[in-house]
């Protein structure tokens, strides 16, 4: 029998051997799991580095990569580690190491505190007078940045904005007269089909192309568009510029709505927050909660710059027609003010 300690031994120096700089001491900030929570680490590279000093090493899903290209002046180096393999390393880190540099600190609010992920403070803003805790807030105390830390800004290479260009134009984008709606999701249950079959009508019926964004969920990418709608394919290095030049993206919370949001970019962005029907569970990845609204809204995120536009979807409701067309034609009467 391999003894316990040993097993967690060999864990430790897995996770050094694969992260760690040959070359120098440096920070280890390891990224394991969603969009957002990776790309408001790397935002605050900058603000690690003026309070803790560097360089840092910034660990990555192979799949995430891009959001550290965006703050490529801030992050002296990227690693890059197959998604599953990276999962499973960190996965076996919980309690192990210390905050210190030249070793690997799980940037996530799973991995630390309590170990519970953020849901769980962001539904204290639904009890009036108990205040709240934002994601925002959550990753500065976790990585012991002042609460005046801010995120940095952003950039992305000359040639991403090109091949989003190319892509736009193979499709047929009508440049700021598109929507592109992202149906799929992984943070939260997804709308019904139907739902975004409706909304894309009405679209359409206002003038706009709508398109469908075929990437899908960690399931896999879909297999067909929205009914009515084009098919057009969203990455991290073209989902910037493509919505940009569509002009509108509609989707439901999930890291990379979040992330646009964070980023502030040059569209409309319109967040769809679902409230299940009496007697259907909701979960926000594993966590079950009890406050759909307060722990959907991009509000709450402690990021979000500039206009943000979100509907409450109540699937306890049987007619939606009224909320369709006001998505549609963006009626700010219609959507949630916190």
């Amino acid at each position: 029998m391999v003894a316990l300690h040993s097993i967690y031994q060999d864990h430790w120096t897995t996770a050094l051997n694969t992260f760690r700089d040959p070359a120098r001491r440096s920070w280890i900030l390891v990224n394991s799991t969603s969009i957002f929570e990776t790309w408001i680490c790397c935002a605050f590279a900058r603000a690690f580095k003026a309070k803790h000093g560097g360089p840092i090493s910034m660990v990555m899903r192979e799949t995430q990569v891009p959001i550290a290209w965006m703050y490529r002046e801030d992050i002296d180096r990227i690693v890059a580690v197959e998604d599953a393999r990276l999962f499973s390393i960190t996965s076996r880190l919980h309690g192990l190491g210390s905050f210190d540099i030249d070793q690997p600190i799980v940037a996530n609010t799973y991995w630390q505190g309590l170990g519970n992920d953020w849901h769980a403070y962001g539904e204290l803003f639904a009890y009036p007078g108990r205040g709240g805790v934002s994601y925002a807030d959550l990753t500065r105390l976790m990585l012991r940045l002042d609460w005046e830390a801010e995120l940095a800004p952003w950039s992305i290479p000359l040639d991403w904005r090109i091949q989003a260009a190319l892509h736009a134009k193979a499709q047929g984008v009508d440049p700021g007269n598109s929507v592109i709606l992202f149906p799929d999701n992984n943070s939260s249950p997804a709308l019904p089909e139907a739902f975004w079959r409706d909304l894309a009508d009405a679209l359409t019926r206002d003038g706009k192309k709508v398109f469908t964004n075929m990437a899908g969920n960690n399931l896999g990418r879909r297999a067909l568009p929205v009914h009515g709608t084009h098919p057009i394919l969203c990455d991290l290095t073209n989902a910037i510029p493509l919505v940009e030049t569509a002009g509108r993206a509609i989707s439901m919370n999930n890291g990379l709505s979040a992330m646009l949001v964070g980023l502030g970019i040059d569209a409309t962005l319109t967040n769809l927050i679902r409230v299940p029907a009496p007697g259907q569970d909701h979960k926000v990845g594993s966590i079950q909660v009890k406050h759909p609204i307060a722990v959907q809204t991009h509000r709450h995120l402690g990021a979000a710059r500039g206009p943000l536009q979100e509907y409450v979807v109540d699937l306890g409701r049987a007619d939606h027609r009224e909320l369709i067309e006001g998505i549609a034609r963006q009626d700010a009467a219609l959507m949630l003010g916190l």
